[in-house]
């Protein structure tokens, strides 16, 4: 199943059918309300596998976290002079999710999207994600 749902309030609920897609929900509320969040679980007692996709874009913002570590996955690594050159250097690439910044060595990791966020303690670093649609959708800063 497929759920879409826009700003204005308007969802639509599609079941994929061996001869194609068929509305199981089509409705508009005409007064909605500001989605801050959303749960999903299996039926109980069952186990079940979701994968969620969410497209938006980069609004050219980052949200950092001092003194943080993101320990995921790592696209690449070098060195920069400075925070800044370290984060324009994720800004372009479409599947990097943020930055890791070592302030002594300035040694700059780019994190990798598509993956849990795992953040650690350590003084010497900082972590840095885009930010999507809003600041509200920094990541590092909601996890």
């Amino acid at each position: 199943m497929e759920l879409r749902l826009t700003l204005h309030g308007h969802m639509v609920l599609y079941m994929e059918t061996d001869i194609g897609p068929n509305i199981i929900l089509n409705w508009t509320d005409l007064n909605p309300l500001p989605i801050q969040g959303v749960g999903i679980m299996t039926g109980w007692g069952a186990d079940g596998i979701w994968i969620i996709e969410h497209k938006s874009f980069f609004i050219g913002r980052y949200c950092g976290i001092p003194a943080t570590y993101g320990d995921m996955k790592i696209l690449s690594s070098s060195a920069q002079s400075s925070r800044l050159s370290c984060i324009s250097k994720c800004s372009p690439i479409s599947v990097c999710l943020g930055v890791n910044f070592n302030l002594l060595t300035k040694e700059c990791e780019l994190v990798s999207g598509g993956q849990l966020i795992n953040k650690l303690s350590r003084p010497d670093w900082s972590f840095h994600t885009k930010c999507l649609k809003g600041t509200a959708m920094c990541l590092a800063c909601l996890v």
